[in-house]
């Protein structure tokens, strides 16, 4: 078991509280039927989700998990603490995921590209954590080359289904959710035209 040193839910049990990483859990359940296309894995970001995410990696037994960051010093941190490497551009990857904010709706990144997408070529596997857009620039380049792409909503959802079955200790099936997410979307989508 591999330890993300990060937490975002806190759970009461008894005295004492227990510490969750939810996005561990999501990214795992997403990336475990793709376990196949994890033989070089580069993950774009060294920030909190970028921990889960490798935590996630080494779950479903990726071979190689590569880093890429702007900030080199972190990417250096991050790499030591999680014992991969930092990527130097002549690794291939199969499998391509962004963990940073570049290219969701209302940040300065939003119609840009994360680190190191110049790496994505056909057939990879494409994650963006990114859920909103739902299509981010990143997304629809990977579509254009015809990569596997993995949703940053489906992230979203799994992760919010673990956090919500944890504190009301109810085990919902997580297709229910699926199934009233897309009976919300026409509200989601008239908000978000108001906004």
């Amino acid at each position: 078991m591999y330890s993300a040193y990060a937490a975002n839910t806190l759970i009461r049990e008894e005295q004492t509280l227990k510490a969750y990483n939810t996005d561990v859990l999501a990214v795992r359940d997403i990336l475990k039927p793709h376990s196949t296309m994890l033989d070089t894995v580069l993950v774009a970001g060294a920030g909190g989700t970028a921990k889960g995410v490798v935590v996630a990696l080494k779950e479903v037994g990726a071979k190689h998990i590569v880093v890429s960051a702007r900030d080199l010093e972190k990417a250096q941190a991050f790499a030591e603490q999680y014992d991969i490497e930092i990527y130097d551009g002549t690794q291939q990857p199969t499998c391509y995921i962004n963990t940073t904010p570049v290219g969701m709706k209302g940040t300065i990144g939003e119609h840009a590209m994360p680190p190191s997408a110049e790496c994505l070529r056909p057939g990879m596997v494409v994650f963006d954590v990114v859920y909103t857009p739902r299509r981010t620039p990143l997304v629809i380049h990977a579509e254009e080359l015809d990569c596997t792409v993995l949703s940053g909503e489906e992230m979203f959802l799994r992760q919010a289904w673990y956090q919500f079955n944890l504190f009301t200790h109810l085990a919902i099936p997580y297709q229910d959710v699926e199934e009233e997410w897309v009976n919300i979307q026409p509200l989601i989508e008239r908000f978000s035209e108001q906004n």
